[in-house]
């Protein structure tokens, strides 16, 4: 099974200034970079403070359509869920229209989903 951690390669090939991967229960995270890289705090303490609010994250996320965004400012996070047990969220700086950024976050959620098949089978083959 794919673990959080498993993503560093995936995150160390594109050029995210911040990245969490985290176990739907919030007890098992991966930090890319660091949550100052995005200027937002407050929309890093909303979405993944600790194991409590990730859970809360998780538990928000049941019958949403994904990925979903949330914004603070000029700082916005894609959240997505690249496995049924994987809660993804991408942190990234920009002021372009709603239109690309949805755009752009469905490209970053399939390429995560995709990375996550590959990693899953290669540990199966293990």
């Amino acid at each position: 099974m794919i673990k959080p951690s498993d993503f560093q390669s995936f995150f160390e090939e594109r050029p995210f200034p911040f990245a969490v991967v985290s176990n739907t229960d919030g007890t098992n995270v991966f930090f890319h970079g660091q949550p100052s890289n995005v200027e937002s705090a407050r929309l890093f303490d909303t979405l993944f403070f600790d194991a409590e609010t990730i859970r809360r994250l998780y538990s928000s996320l049941e019958g949403a359509i994904l990925p979903r965004m949330w914004s603070h400012g000029s700082a916005r996070c894609i959240i997505c869920m690249p496995t049924p047990n994987l809660i993804g969220g991408i942190f990234l700086l920009d002021d372009r229209d709603v239109t690309t950024r949805y755009r752009e976050s469905k490209l970053i959620a399939e390429e995560m989903h995709s990375f996550a098949i590959g990693v899953d089978t290669a540990h199966q083959n293990d």
